[in-house]
């Protein structure tokens, strides 16, 4: 539950402190690898439904329009979302190809490049106000969508000894829940501090 998750937090953060630069670096990339592909999961949708369709989620007889207008781009959304699974699916034998190499830096590349790429695919949202561009911009992501799946844990394997690998494979296994506490909870503080701003697009 998440009240074990939230006890461990302070001999976590000791841990923590006691890995080699190296993994504390890959530990907080996972972290923030995985708040950005939870928020992409929940604001994509209605990202485009609101910013692009310009629709109206809430139900109301002067909004019918806006309405159906908002499922609709809940809708090519969503499918935009499903093709980014084939590209997640390509990353997936590229990765498993670059595990069986000896030269595990390409992996380590692999994964700073999938990151980069989703941050200026999803950067360019701000910009942003054609529907046939979340074809482009979404199936961008499927790269770190996958690497965050499985690189990290490839690359602990490579950070010393048995014991530092076993101990930041450990952290790591927390990781998702901080994770969505970091998205969930943290990140919403900052549209209540800025309620002028867009939260699908900062979401984003």
């Amino acid at each position: 539950s998440s009240e074990i998750y939230l006890s461990k937090l302070p001999s976590l953060i000791c841990k923590y402190r006691k890995l080699t630069p190296k993994a504390r670096c890959l530990l907080m990339a996972h972290f923030f690898g995985a708040s950005n592909i939870l928020m992409l999961s929940v604001y994509a949708t209605s990202w485009v439904a609101q910013d692009l369709f310009k629709g109206d989620p809430y139900k109301s007889q002067a909004s019918e329009g806006l309405n159906i207008l908002f499922d609709i781009g809940v809708s090519w959304g969503a499918f935009a979302l499903f093709l980014t699974s084939f590209v997640i699916l390509l990353a997936g034998f590229a990765v498993e190809r670059m595990t069986r190499s000896p030269k595990k830096s390409y992996l380590k590349y692999f994964y700073i490049f999938s990151q980069l790429l989703a941050t200026l695919a999803l950067f360019s949202c701000a910009f942003v106000s054609n529907f046939d561009d979340i074809f482009i911009i979404f199936p961008l992501t499927g790269f770190a969508f996958q690497t965050f799946q499985t690189i990290p844990e490839v690359l602990s394997d490579c950070l010393g000894s048995e014991k530092n690998v076993k101990k930041l494979k450990n952290l790591q296994s927390y990781v998702l829940f901080y994770a969505q506490v970091f998205s969930f909870v943290v990140i919403p503080l900052f549209f209540l501090l800025f309620p002028d701003r867009n939260d699908n697009l900062w979401g984003m």
